[in-house]
């Protein structure tokens, strides 16, 4: 058992040496943490790494302009870039950002789903396909009554 340990420690040491420390603290990091985030850049930062994200007319979402309060979203994504591997959506003005991800292993970049929003918001859809990354943007406003109070 001391052995284990003392490899274990030796082989820690020697990443903090070698600067590799905080490239594991990276690894540590799963998708999963960025439902937890509240800053938009913090989600994207975990979910997409350095990527920047580019607007493309080959990636498109649908969403209506209008919702009822406490109504689902109905959001679509249509991306006709090849190669898609990870769809995000993100609303821009709520507390935790980070809706829904889909991950795909090189598909046709097509998703619909049903969200919820807190407030009226900036619906955003993030496409890595190929080697970019990729946003379509939809503005949603939330409502009283359906009658836009």
């Amino acid at each position: 058992m001391q052995r284990r340990g003392f490899l274990r420690n030796a082989a820690l040491a020697a990443l903090a040496l070698t600067g590799g420390l905080p490239a594991l603290a990276e690894l540590r990091t799963s998708p999963r943490d960025a439902f937890s985030a509240t800053d938009l850049d913090q989600v994207l930062r975990i979910l997409f790494g350095p990527l920047s994200a580019a607007g493309s007319e080959g990636v498109r979402i649908r969403v209506p302009r209008q919702v009822m309060r406490g109504r689902p979203v109905p959001v679509e994504v249509v991306c006709e870039i090849p190669g898609v591997d990870l769809i995000a959506i993100v609303s821009h003005d709520n507390p935790y950002p980070l809706k829904t991800f889909l991950s795909l292993g090189d598909a046709v970049g097509y998703y619909n789903t049903r969200i919820t929003l807190q407030r009226s918001s900036t619906v955003s859809a993030y496409v890595r396909a190929g080697e970019g990354l990729y946003v379509a943007t939809g503005d949603v406003k939330l409502t009283r009554g359906g009658y836009g109070t």
